[in-house]
């Protein structure tokens, strides 16, 4: 016999709001004005991190690092939302970063 027990406080996922890039000015959505300070200010900026010399062994602290890692930004902040370790960014932050990444991730 099998009994399964259900209760209402077991997992929880806190579903962060989905911004499509419609709602984003395209300024917003360009490297230097809106995506290169979010990386810096969130990802880039501890030696735990991706600063430079970081315990990541990754740096993002510049277009080329960045861009060659677009995928692996992609998985992490957007798709999954486990980096940066402090805790997911906001969903304008994540917003601007796909939008940035779906229109090819161009350096402005």
């Amino acid at each position: 016999m099998v009994v399964i027990i259900i209760t209402a406080g077991g997992c929880r996922y806190d579903k962060q709001e989905f911004i499509p890039c419609s709602d984003i000015s395209d300024t917003l959505k360009k490297f230097n004005a809106s995506v290169s300070h979010i990386i810096q200010n969130n990802c880039a900026k501890s030696p735990d991190c991706h600063a430079r010399g970081g315990l990541s062994g990754v740096e993002f602290t510049n277009y080329t690092q960045i861009r060659a890692n677009v995928d692996r930004i992609r998985l992490r902040a957007v798709v999954q939302q486990t980096m940066p370790a402090a805790g997911p960014l906001p969903p304008l932050e994540i917003a601007k970063i796909r939008c940035w990444i779906d229109n090819g991730a161009k350096d402005d």
